[in-house]
């Protein structure tokens, strides 16, 4: 991966040697994951190669816009800058391969799950500035009895990253946090997936009946 962000930098996080060959002539399931912070290469369901690395939210938003933070930082206190789509550049992947040829089939990209920036709605108490968790002026730091609820529907979701001063009685009794369920409120346990619907363009949603499961 890229060492600080300058084109032709490299460092290696990993180097390994594993026992799983790829035999010649055979189909082999390869994966390569790019998440949270971290590499990873599968091979036929193991995991062959693990590496991390630490980028502070500043430098995160510097290798993604090709541009320094500051620039973006300056605004902070009046909108969220991250939230206008336009600045961010098209996506790509590129694997480089070396030792014998090698032939892909039924190459896949899937990406990861993502909380979309936004600003908090006038009238609440963060009126206008970036919605939490999603700028570096509002990190979300948990204490170890509080969760943050994300909506599976970013784009549309009300959630933890959005919500207004807690309720009074919360506020005074439990948890004057804003963003976060204290543990104490958490009194049930999902236990089956319902949405999301495939009918889009209708008023009452249908669930995808082929996506719908129970969790244990």
């Amino acid at each position: 991966m890229a060492a600080d962000g300058t084109p032709g930098e490299w460092r290696t996080l990993e180097d390994t040697t594993t026992k799983r060959t790829i035999k010649t002539g055979k189909v082999t399931n390869v994966e390569f994951w790019h998440v949270d912070q971290s590499l990873q290469v599968w091979v036929e369901g193991k995991r062959v190669a693990y590496a991390e690395y630490d980028w502070s939210p500043a430098l995160r938003i510097e290798h993604t816009l090709d541009r320094p933070a500051e620039e973006l930082l300056r605004a902070v206190r009046v909108s969220n800058p991250l939230a206008d789509e336009s600045m961010y550049p098209q996506p790509s992947v590129r694997w480089e391969l070396e030792g014998s040829p090698v032939t892909l089939h039924r190459v896949r990209l899937e990406r990861d799950l993502f909380y979309r920036p936004g600003v908090y709605n006038p009238g609440f108490a963060r009126d206008g500035q970036p919605s939490l968790g999603t700028h570096p002026s509002q990190p979300n730091i948990l204490g170890p009895d509080q969760f943050f609820v994300c909506g599976d529907n970013s784009p549309n979701s009300l959630d933890g990253r959005l919500w207004d001063t807690p309720d009074a009685w919360v506020r005074e009794q439990i948890d004057p946090t804003i963003g976060v369920v204290p543990r104490d409120l958490l009194i049930g346990k999902a236990f089956f997936v319902y949405f999301p619907s495939f009918h889009k363009d209708k008023k009452i949603p249908v669930p995808d009946v082929g996506r719908m499961r129970f969790i244990w």
